[in-house]
């Protein structure tokens, strides 16, 4: 079995992305109506400054929106390991084993050879 698909991670990373974007957008809002309740700056010309940071926010969060809608459309595709000989390879096992691994039991264990 294989960590994650694209499906599953573009499904995770729509979810996230659609709740910061809706929260930078609201953010948004708070700031450009110069709501009092964020301490963002000392007065509404500071805040005023500041309002098009969240809306910057909200437009890349909008963008990964459609990059998650884009990992969700791609068809899904099983991919198979083959050895030299045409056999499943189970990911896995090959990756703890490492028995194709070569050997050097005459060097010592830092590298250094001894004089």
């Amino acid at each position: 079995m294989a960590g994650c698909t694209l499906g599953c991670c573009g499904g995770f990373c729509l979810f996230v992305s659609i709740i910061c974007a809706i929260m930078q957008f609201v953010f948004y809002a708070l700031i450009s109506n110069d709501n009092e309740r964020i301490e963002i700056g000392e007065s509404s010309h500071e805040r005023h400054e500041y309002k098009n940071t969240p809306l910057i926010t909200a437009i890349v969060y909008c963008v990964f929106i459609l990059i998650s809608v884009v990992c969700l459309a791609v068809p899904k595709k099983q991919v198979d390991f083959q050895d030299q000989r045409g056999g499943q390879i189970d990911e896995r096992t090959s990756l703890v084993d490492n028995a194709d691994a070569p050997m050097y039991d005459d060097q010592p264990a830092s590298g250094v050879t001894e004089q």
